[in-house]
């Protein structure tokens, strides 16, 4: 399982090198391994997830909504 996860890293960062952006299904198949490795990574796991759906997908819209929901 770690060397699936690793590969899989490997991937996403070769797509993001290649691609300037990772394919979705990538993206998905990172929650997979959320409860594998402990806590810290669970985290990061999160926060790439998070990054990569809500920010750079689409460019940064839902983080402009909530600026603009304080405002």
């Amino acid at each position: 399982m770690k060397t699936q996860f690793i590969n899989l890293i490997n991937d996403i960062i070769e797509q993001i090198g290649w691609k300037n952006g990772v394919k979705p299904e990538s993206r998905e198949s990172i929650l997979n391994y959320v409860g594998l490795f402990g806590e810290e990574i669970d985290a990061l796991i999160y926060k790439f997830y998070d990054i990569n759906k809500n920010i750079m997908d689409n460019g940064g819209a839902p983080v402009l909504k909530q600026i603009l929901q304080l405002l």
